[in-house]
């Protein structure tokens, strides 16, 4: 992803240039996803809502019954997709803007990132987008959640390993609710959760054999109607993220 103005998001930048061998078109991918997503994107949808988009995919993501973030530090495709919610995150914010060049329908489709304001927006997005962080933007994230009590953090094998058993069960709880009225119940997503669920089922889609994500959710019945349906939800939206 290309940076103009030199001082937006080292972390977001960094998150999306490096590979650690997991693929190294994880990066051009990302980049693709996040401009097939920004023009069917409504700011206001986002702007209203409470939790960021990068909240929704970490919540999702971390596992509420083992209290884990499998992949926090270790996964290139999922810290990307979480790094693509940073920075749709800083859009909506009016932090940055995003100039898409050439067709969504050409892979080689480009993102081009420009800061509109460098200023601190006084939340944990500073941390996960707007300096050169000593963690990547999960692991910021998932601070902020311990730090709002919905989560805690233990530390087991002499520090070598954390846990973040739920504290506060609501939020997820609440999210995958209408998430799961979306893909089971044909609710119409608002553009905030139309752009959740494209990055969600991107990431799983990164996965050749699994999808790490969002199939935790489901039985296997219903994972068989809610794929193929959030699938057919995005590609009417105009959003092809696969």
């Amino acid at each position: 992803m290309a940076a103009v103005a030199g001082g937006v998001a080292g972390g977001v930048a960094a998150g999306l240039s490096s590979s650690s061998g997991e693929s190294e078109n994880i990066p051009r991918k990302v980049n693709n996803c996040i401009s097939q997503i920004l023009p069917k994107l409504d700011k206001n949808s986002i702007a209203k809502r409470e939790m960021k988009l990068c909240e929704g995919y970490c919540l999702l993501w971390h596992h509420r019954g083992l209290g884990t973030v499998n992949g926090r530090k270790t996964s290139d495709k999922l810290i990307s997709c979480a790094y693509a919610s940073v920075i749709l995150d800083l859009w909506a914010a009016d932090k940055i803007d995003i100039e898409v060049r050439g067709k969504l329908t050409d892979e080689c489709v480009r993102a081009v990132i420009k800061v509109l304001d460098a200023t601190k927006t006084g939340s944990f997005l500073d941390g996960a987008g707007f300096r050169d962080a000593d963690k990547n933007c999960v692991s910021v994230v998932v601070d902020y959640f311990v730090e709002k009590g919905i989560i805690g953090k233990e530390s087991k094998w002499f520090g070598m390993k954390q846990t973040y058993p739920t504290k506060n069960k609501e939020p997820q709880i609440q999210l995958l609710l209408e998430v799961r009225r979306i893909t089971l119940q044909d609710e119409v997503p608002d553009g905030f959760m139309s752009a959740l669920l494209a990055i969600l089922r991107f990431a799983d889609s990164l996965h050749n054999t699994e999808d790490p994500l969002l199939r935790r959710y489901y039985d296997d019945t219903e994972y068989d109607k809610a794929k193929p349906g959030l699938d057919e939800i995005l590609r009417s939206s105009g959003i092809k993220v696969l």
